[in-house]
C-alpha cells in the first residue's frame, strides 16, 4: 500500500479491524478546548471513549447522541492520542458487551451526567434516556455482567477510570496508514462530527430520537408482564421495542401504532438504504476496472480496507437477524409496526448482499 504524507509531513491512519475484537475500548484525547477541559478535570490523558462492535462499526456517544459509525469515518492524525483497552476476561463476555452496546444506540448525550463523573457531583442518579461516552462503555459491560470499575456505577465512570481500570489491558492500537490516492477522501472526513451532521445516519438518529420522544410518556405508563426483564421506563427505541414485544392490551397496540406513524412521517424506513447507494455505484465502477485488468494488487487491498468489505457480511447478517426477530414479534402481537420493520430489515439485507456479490469479484490477481 502506498503511504502518503501531507505537505507538513503528517500522516493519516485508519484502524485495522484485523487487530480488534468486539468489545475493545478505544480512548481518544481530542484536540479542542472541551477535550482539554475534560482531561484536566478528570485527571486523565483521554477525553473520549468508543467501543468496537465488530464488522466495521464503532459506537460512541457524542453531542448528537449514541451513534454507530464505520471505522472508515474515524481518521487518526496522531496515533499517540489514542489508546486501545481490551477486557482481560474471556472474549465471549466482551462480545456480549458489544452486542449490548448496540441496544444503547440513539440515546441522547448527557452533558450534565458527564460533568457529574468529575469532582463536581451535579447529578447522583442517571437519566435512562441519556448517556455519555464512558458511561456507554461501562453500561454495556454491566449489562454483560461485568462491573468494569469496582464500586462505580456506569453513570459514574469517566474516561480516566477506564484508562486505569484493572479489568482492561492496554495494547498497541492497530493502524493502517492511508494510501496516497485516498488523501482527498481522508481529509474530507477528518472532522467526523462535521461530516456526520446531515448524513443519512444522522437523519436516522434524529428520526429515532424524535419518534421515541413523541410516545415516551405513554410507553412509560405501560405495564409489562412480571418477570419479563424489560427495562422500565424505556430509555430509547430499543427498550421501547422490547416493551412492545411482550406487552399486550389496547394501550400497547395504540402506542405501537403511534410509533409506526411517527417513524413513517420522518422517513425512517428509507434512511438505511441511502448510504449504500453511493457505495454500490463506486463498486460497480471498480468491478468494471477489475474486469478490464486495470486494478493492481495495491489498489485492490486499498479498496477492501477503505470500503470495509470485511464488515459487509456482518452488516447483512445483522439485518437478517433483526428482520427475523420482527417477524416473530408480529406472529405474537399482530402489530403492523413489526411487519414494517421486518420488511425494512430484509430489504436492507438484500441490498448489502448485492454489495457483497460485487465486492467478491474484486480479488487480488494470482
Amino acid at each position: 500500500m502506498h503511504a502518503f504524507s501531507l505537505a507538513t509531513g503528517r500522516k493519516l491512519y485508519l484502524l485495522d479491524p484485523a487487530g480488534l475484537l468486539a468489545g475493545d475500548i478505544l480512548l481518544e484525547s481530542g484536540t479542542g478546548f472541551t477535550s482539554a477541559a475534560i482531561r484536566y478535570v478528570d485527571g486523565g490523558n483521554f477525553s473520549h471513549a468508543l467501543m468496537w462492535l465488530g464488522g466495521n462499526q464503532l459506537i460512541e456517544a457524542v453531542d448528537c447522541g449514541a451513534r454507530l459509525i464505520s471505522y472508515t469515518r474515524v481518521i487518526i492524525e496522531n496515533p499517540t492520542s489514542w489508546k486501545l483497552l481490551r477486557f482481560t476476561g474471556d472474549a465471549a463476555t466482551a462480545a456480549k458487551a458489544a452486542a449490548e452496546a448496540r441496544n444503547l444506540a440513539h440515546k441522547r448525550y448527557d452533558t450534565i451526567g458527564a460533568i457529574s463523573t468529575t469532582r463536581w457531583r451535579i447529578r447522583s442518579r442517571p437519566d435512562v434516556t441519556m448517556l455519555f461516552c464512558s458511561q456507554l462503555v461501562a453500561e454495556s459491560y454491566s449489562r454483560a455482567g461485568i462491573a468494569l470499575v469496582e464500586g462505580a456505577e456506569p453513570h459514574k465512570v469517566s474516561p480516566a477510570m477506564l484508562e486505569k481500570c484493572a479489568r482492561l489491558t492496554a495494547l498497541a492500537v492497530p493502524l493502517t496508514e492511508i494510501a496516497s490516492d485516498k488523501l482527498g477522501e481522508a481529509v474530507a472526513v477528518l472532522k467526523r462530527d462535521k461530516v456526520y451532521s446531515g448524513s443519512p445516519m444522522d437523519r436516522e438518529l434524529l428520526a429515532v430520537q424524535e419518534a421515541f420522544d413523541a410516545v415516551q410518556a405513554r410507553a412509560s405508563a405501560l405495564t409489562p408482564p412480571q418477570g419479563s426483564g424489560v427495562r422500565m421506563p424505556p430509555g430509547n427505541l430499543s427498550d421501547l421495542l422490547d416493551l412492545l414485544q411482550v406487552t399486550e392490551g389496547a394501550e400497547a397496540d395504540s402506542v405501537a401504532d403511534s410509533l409506526l406513524t411517527e417513524l413513517e412521517k420522518r422517513g425512517y424506513f428509507k434512511l438505511f438504504v441511502e448510504p449504500y447507494i453511493g457505495l454500490k455505484f463506486g463498486l460497480d465502477g471498480l468491478v468494471q476496472r477489475h474486469r478490464a485488468g486495470t486494478l493492481d494488487a495495491d489498489e485492490i487491498k486499498e479498496f477492501r480496507d477503505w470500503y470495509a468489505v470485511a464488515g459487509l457480511t456482518d452488516t447483512r447478517d445483522q439485518f437478517r437477524r433483526n428482520g427475523q426477530a420482527c417477524l416473530q414479534a408480529y406472529a405474537q402481537t399482530k402489530r403492523k409496526l413489526w411487519l414494517k420493520l421486518s420488511s425494512m430489515y430484509h430489504m436492507n439485507a438484500e441490498g448489502v448482499d448485492l454489495l457483497i456479490q460485487s465486492a467478491a469479484e474484486i480479488t487480488v490477481p494470482e
